[in-house]
């Protein structure tokens, strides 16, 4: 059998991921936004208010995290204030118009899942879904999101790795 890169797991999965950002970039252009930074706002909705923190929860090095933060704060999305403790470290907060943008792009996101789950069947989701967060747990500390990933040592994962 000849070997073909383009029918191995890992690139179906590379691909589907392109898409969804491609999508969800479409969608987040009514913000002025593409996908990553509106995956940027979406982790500061959710607490992650530093360079260093966005950076260990995006998949982005830290200057393009910079320059995506950098472009939100130009929109009026974020704003850089000083760490009460160390002045080297800013503390991103969002506006009112960022934490309108987390909103509508929370939205978004849902909807977009919807519809997905609509198209493909919910169990085919829930169960492709399984599948991508026993991968990450396999293979990472924490996901690409900032979820903490499921250790190997779960009963779920020793039973998977038993096989």
């Amino acid at each position: 059998m000849k070997f073909v890169v383009d029918n191995m797991f890992p690139a179906w999965c590379n691909r589907a991921a392109h898409i969804f950002r491609t999508v969800f970039s479409e969608r987040a252009a009514v913000l002025g936004i593409n996908w990553a930074e509106g995956v940027i706002l979406l982790k500061m909705s959710m607490g992650h208010n530093t360079l260093a923190d966005l950076t260990r929860h995006i998949e982005h090095s830290h200057p393009s995290i910079l320059r995506h933060i950098d472009k939100l704060e130009e929109l009026g999305f974020v704003e850089r204030t000083a760490h009460p403790e160390d002045r080297r470290v800013k503390i991103l907060v969002l506006t009112e118009r960022g934490q309108s943008a987390a909103e509508s792009l929370q939205v978004m996101a849902s909807s977009y899942s919807l519809e997905l789950e609509e198209r493909f069947g919910h169990e085919r989701i829930k169960v492709a879904s399984e599948l991508m967060r026993d991968v990450v747990a396999h293979y990472a500390e924490n996901d690409f999101l900032g979820c903490p990933a499921a250790r190997n040592d779960t009963p779920k994962a020793k039973e998977t790795h038993a096989e």
